[in-house]
């Protein structure tokens, strides 16, 4: 996909790290 399609089309990639970080941390 394009870069501004998937940019719109994903979530803020600093969120989705958080997010990830987070269960990797908790696990």
């Amino acid at each position: 996909c394009t870069v501004k399609t998937c940019w719109m089309r994903l979530p803020n990639f600093r969120a989705v790290g958080d997010n990830l970080k987070d269960r990797f941390d908790g696990a």
